[in-house]
């Protein structure tokens, strides 16, 4: 399904199982303005250079996913379930992630002064990346 044009489409609680899902512009599809539940849910999909930006995607599910230079900017994915992710050059900005499960997510980049991070679960050793944003210098002794 790479560069497939689901313009004007709509999906609702949709899954998707490990399908190869790469340079899909979301942004073009009919969400619904109210969402009772996740949207869509990707499990074990490639889903690179792909763009949601500036959907509301709240409880969306990305599980164990390859996600590289996603583009998130601007986009609600509050109370969502991001594990096992790998976010490569992933884009957030001014992306809210509040109550969002990023545990075992890894290589993503998200400044926490730029996006919304409350009540969000991550995982140690990748939640240290968070601290590249503060300019500081961490001593491993």
């Amino acid at each position: 399904m790479n560069l497939t044009n689901f313009d004007g489409s709509t999906f609702t609680e949709t899954e998707f199982n490990q399908c190869n899902m790469k340079g899909i512009n979301w942004t073009k599809m009919s969400f619904p303005y109210i969402v009772l539940g996740s949207p869509i849910h990707f499990t074990s999909c490639e889903i690179s250079y792909s763009s949601f930006y500036e959907l509301n995607l709240s409880s969306i599910s990305l599980i164990n996913c390859k996600a590289h230079e996603v583009d998130f900017r601007g986009t609600n994915i509050s109370n969502s379930d991001l594990s096992g992710t790998d976010l490569l050059n992933a884009q957030f900005n001014n992306t809210n992630l509040n109550h969002s499960d990023i545990r075992k997510s890894i290589n993503y980049n998200i400044n926490p002064t730029e996006n919304n991070i409350r009540k969000a679960k991550f995982s140690l050793p990748e939640a240290i990346g968070l601290l590249n944003f503060c300019e500081i210098e961490i001593d491993s002794e």
